[in-house]
């Protein structure tokens, strides 16, 4: 009787690994931001109260806080849009 469970187990075992299932397998990517080329990243510190007036004016024109900066840059150094 022990043998006909060993067969049994051992002819389950094979039909198991005979038809196991292929699990899909995932790729995974780094997501890129994308920086136009003309672009470069800065850090800039300024004084939480002139970030705070700048975040309430980026919401109220519905512009972001870069959008904002460079505006007033180029306002006030009339440098030119590319």
């Amino acid at each position: 009787m022990a043998k006909d469970k060993n067969d049994m187990f051992a002819g389950l075992k094979e039909s198991v690994l005979k038809n196991a299932p292929e699990t899909p397998r995932q790729t995974v990517s780094p997501v890129k931001e994308k920086i136009k080329p003309e672009e470069v990243p800065f850090t800039l510190y300024m004084p939480k109260e002139n970030l705070k007036q700048l975040r309430v004016l980026a919401a109220n024109d519905e512009k972001s806080i870069k959008q904002l900066i460079n505006e007033a840059i180029e306002e006030k150094y009339a440098f030119k849009k590319a």
